[in-house]
Formats: C-alpha cells, structure tokens, sequence
C-alpha cells in the first residue's frame, strides 16, 4: 500500500488488484441501519471501481462502486438482495469526473426500508428495498474491503481513497452535507 497527498493528510492509493485494505468482522458491524461515508479520487474508469464493501468471502450484504455510467450501491440481508439498484445515474452527477475528489455518502435506514445516496454533500439517489427485510452490513462470514467490495480481481479501486467513516445510525441530509464541507442549504452541520 502507497500513502499519497489525500482530500485530508493521506490517503490510501490503489493502483493495482492487490491494493486494498481488509478488515475482519466484529459483532459491532452487524448493523441494520447504517452510514458509510468516503471521499474518493478515480483515476479512471475502465472497469467497475469497488470503493467500499462487504462482500469479501461472501455476498447479499453491502458495497458501493463507481461505473462509467453511474455510481451504484447495493444492500442486503446476508441471503438475498433488498436493492441491488440503488444508482446514481448520470444524469444526477453519477459519472465521477477523474482526478477529482468527490465525496459519497450511501444512507441504509430499516425503518424506511430505503437507501439514500448523497454526492459531494447534495442528495443525489433514494431507493426503497425491492424486498422487504432486514439489511445486513456485515455477517461473520465476511470482510470489509476499502478499495474492494468482492472477491476476485473484480471490483477494485484505481485512484485515492481517503476518509472512510462508518456509523451505526442513519445520518441526515445536513449531516451528509457537512461531511462534504458544505453548508448551505444545511445551516446546522452535527
């Protein structure tokens, strides 16, 4: 792994299919209400761009990638998908120019049953679960990958990562906002 000149202090830059960071589960990250956070610069988009996820050694659980048409995230429940669809097209800033830090936010809440996704700090995707149940972030079978989100040679990062943060609540369209330093038309950042 390369430390680079990151969105703040370093960042983790992945150049190759063997770059990226694995974390073990722990019973903390069992969460059915969750938000993951990540400022990101591709440097390019040549093929599906895994940032975050924990389809490590298993699947029907949580990542998000970019693509050259959009930018995608996917949840489920440990044994199915709930939303497998949840994009950010193009037509709402989901082509991430390169060389550019952007900031995603992708917002899983049980209770509504619905995903948020929020780019450069603006709301930019909701999607409500195609099937209902319970989303899962991670199971014990699984890692969690920054700079992957599955197994194999597929699905991995090019470019920097920087600023990955988990929480075990669903965060709110100032929160989003703050994260990614704006402030207006959000007055209150947490």
């Amino acid at each position: 792994m390369t430390p680079a000149a990151g969105k703040f202090g370093q960042a983790l830059h992945v150049t190759d299919d063997q770059t990226f960071i694995l974390v073990p589960y722990a019973a903390d990250l069992a969460l059915n209400t969750f938000s993951v956070s990540v400022w990101v610069n591709l440097a390019d988009l040549a093929a599906i761009r895994g940032i975050v996820g924990t389809r490590i050694n298993g699947n029907f659980t949580f990542d998000l990638k970019a693509t050259s048409t959009m930018v995608r995230g996917d949840i489920g429940n440990g044994t199915a998908w709930l939303n497998s669809a949840s994009d950010i097209p193009a037509s709402r800033g989901g082509v991430l120019t390169t060389g550019v830090w952007h900031h995603l936010v992708y917002v899983v809440d049980n209770a509504a049953q619905n995903v948020r996704m929020y780019l450069d700090g603006a709301p930019a995707a909701t999607a409500a679960f195609t099937v209902k149940g319970t989303p899962l972030f991670m199971t014990p079978a699984v890692s969690l990958g920054i700079g992957s989100c599955y197994d194999g040679a597929v699905e991995r990062m090019r470019g920097l990562i920087d600023d990955v943060r988990l929480y075990n609540r669903a965060l709110s369209d100032a929160e989003a906002a703050a994260l990614a330093g704006r402030t207006d038309p959000f007055a209150q950042p947490f």
